[in-house]
């Protein structure tokens, strides 16, 4: 049994702690960079989106995905999302683990409104190009964003 009360106030007790705010994780806001012919690239950090070897979406990511949702819900058409590893581990498990990613993204999406047939994933493994991005981390989710449907995985 409890052996708590309400603040004389008449508040919820607050355990013989003060009470302290608590903050969400400031997370900058997503941007989709002009590629040139209507499309644009949104890169994120794979560090914010999951954990180092896994493809389950952290909390943090929530915010990130509603802001590639709602990119592509005003700019229209497609999206292709390119899963990209860092170089640690052998090249097998990279390029699986960032098309794992990549599916991650694309079924968040989904599950967000975004149709599924205008939405498709690749991973490229650890032989992506650098990211496009400062301070953008190797290890990442690229976002293409463009009016047509894409027609093979890039290697951006």
């Amino acid at each position: 049994m409890c052996a708590c009360a309400a603040s004389s106030n008449g508040s919820a007790p607050h355990w013989g702690r003060p009470e302290m705010p608590i903050e969400a994780p400031t997370l900058p806001e997503l941007q989709c960079n002009d590629a040139g012919n209507g499309t644009c690239i949104a890169a994120m950090n794979s560090d914010t989106l999951f954990r180092t070897g896994e493809a389950t979406l952290t909390t943090e990511a929530t915010a990130v995905v509603d802001q590639l949702s709602i990119i592509v819900q005003n700019r229209g058409g497609y999206v292709q999302l390119v899963g990209h590893a860092d170089g640690q581990g052998d090249s097998a498990s990279n390029q699986i683990l960032s098309q794992e990613r990549a599916n991650t993204i694309r079924q968040a999406l989904i599950d967000r409104g975004i149709p599924e047939q205008s939405i498709s994933a690749c991973g490229v493994g650890d032989t992506g190009a650098p990211p496009q991005v400062e301070n953008q981390s190797y290890r990442r989710v690229d976002a293409i964003v463009s009016k047509t449907m894409p027609t093979k995985c890039p290697i951006i």
